[in-house]
């Protein structure tokens, strides 16, 4: 029996940790309810275990007064903080931001850097802003190749693009 155990102990370990449920998940199921005191709390857990997507989440609430009085500094603090670990919306969140002044001073260059580094981690957000970017010129010099690459890569990635953006 000694030598199973491990394997044993190992084999719980994990079918125990397949039912438990994270702050984020118990935080998204209050939050698609409207259930804003027990989301805030998830996240707020979520956030001081260090989580970016609970981090994130708050400064969309924050952001938005769901359930909170609305802060534009507050969530700006915590799409900052979200960003500086990898999280890929708030990089979005960050670069829509700097492109459209809200909040922030507006500041196209920043703007791109928060979608490249979206981008690189994998949101589709990101990637059809810097095809809007590209196809615009702002902030970067007007490339329709690059926009369409971009604009392509977004809708591989489940972003509803225009037909019309992905046309030569």
């Amino acid at each position: 029996m000694t030598r199973y155990a491990p394997w044993l102990i190992s084999g719980v370990v994990v079918l125990l940790l397949g039912c438990v449920t994270t702050s984020v998940e118990t935080g998204d199921a209050a939050y698609d309810q409207a259930d804003y005191a027990t989301a805030l709390a998830s996240y707020e857990q979520g956030a001081a275990e260090g989580d970016p997507e609970a981090i994130f989440v708050l400064g969309v609430m924050y952001s938005n007064g769901q359930g909170v009085a609305q802060d534009q500094d507050r969530a700006m603090a915590y799409y900052e903080q979200a960003a500086d670990l990898d999280c890929p919306l708030s990089h979005s969140a960050l670069g829509y931001r700097y492109l459209s002044g809200q909040g922030v001073e507006q500041d196209d260059g920043q703007a791109l850097f928060h979608f490249l580094k979206g981008a690189m981690n994998g949101s589709e957000v990101s990637m059809y802003a810097l095809g809007y970017m590209f196809e615009q010129g702002r902030g970067v010099e007007a490339d329709p190749e690059l926009a369409r690459y971009w604009y392509d890569l977004a809708k591989g990635h489940g972003f509803p693009v225009p037909a019309e953006k992905l046309q030569d």
